[in-house]
């Protein structure tokens, strides 16, 4: 991880001012409880991509939400982003909720470059509700 993902993660800060990945870290504990990236689409730079990766045992807290709901608001409020798009398999319907519960549409069903079955939704900035 240190020699190949690190590296690759710090470039999106450097070509992409204000986007990349962030660590999730609970408030009470201070303990590292999984990801949040919010970076260009790699299929299509003008769709800017969220995602998370959080520890089995924060799941079903708000964690999802409030960091996916903070870094949609600053790609609206701060970045300059149109358009938020993400991805999930349909076998995680937490992840869904989450997309959902956020305004986030369904788009479309696919198979991801991995050779998975995905699904995409997204949303443009004049759905979102900034207050």
């Amino acid at each position: 991880m240190q020699n190949k993902i690190l590296p690759q993660w710090l470039e999106y800060y450097k070509k992409y001012q204000g986007y990349g990945f962030w660590a999730a870290i609970e408030k009470l504990s201070h303990e590292f409880i999984g990801w949040f990236h919010f970076k260009p689409a790699l299929d299509n730079q003008d769709e800017i991509e969220l995602g998370y990766r959080l520890r089995k045992a924060v799941w079903s807290k708000g964690y999802a939400t409030e960091g996916s709901r903070a870094l949609i608001l600053k790609g609206f409020k701060e970045l300059g982003t149109q358009r938020v798009v993400a991805i999930a398999l349909p076998i995680h319907k937490a992840s869904i909720r989450v997309m959902e519960k956020l305004g986030l549409k369904f788009e479309k069903k696919y198979m991801h470059k991995t050779n998975q079955e995905v699904v995409k939704y997204s949303l443009d900035k004049d759905e979102f509700d900034i207050a």
